[in-house]
């Protein structure tokens, strides 16, 4: 499946329907990490695994939510990710797919 959403992502997406304030979903771990938006325009964010992490390295964020974004700060082998909450049509998922898009966790694919 898709790193980037929660194994029983269905279930819990059922749940978020019609809840029009959420803009992002966190979840962790998968070992590389994973990025998805669905059909309603939500940012699915799956933060990499600090256990892959080098001896002495970091893998961590802190996420400040602004009013039209939110930008996910991340150190080490997280990535600075800015999230805007109008997604563009053509970059969402159809709904009740999955669609595969470049992962930000990728070296040099970081959402900025």
């Amino acid at each position: 499946g898709n790193p980037a959403l929660l194994w029983n992502w269905d279930e819990v997406q059922k749940v978020c329907d019609g809840c029009s304030s959420l803009v992002l979903v966190l979840s962790g771990h998968d070992h590389d990490g994973g990025y998805v938006v669905d059909c309603a325009g939500v940012h699915h964010v799956t933060l990499p695994s600090p256990l892959n992490c080098p001896l002495g390295g970091e893998a961590f964020a802190t996420v400040d939510m602004r009013q039209h974004s939110a930008t996910i700060r991340g150190r080490g082998d997280v990535p600075v990710m800015e999230l805007p909450y109008r997604v563009p049509r053509e970059s969402m998922l159809r709904c009740g797919s999955i669609k595969e898009l470049p992962n930000p966790f990728t070296p040099g694919m970081g959402l900025t």
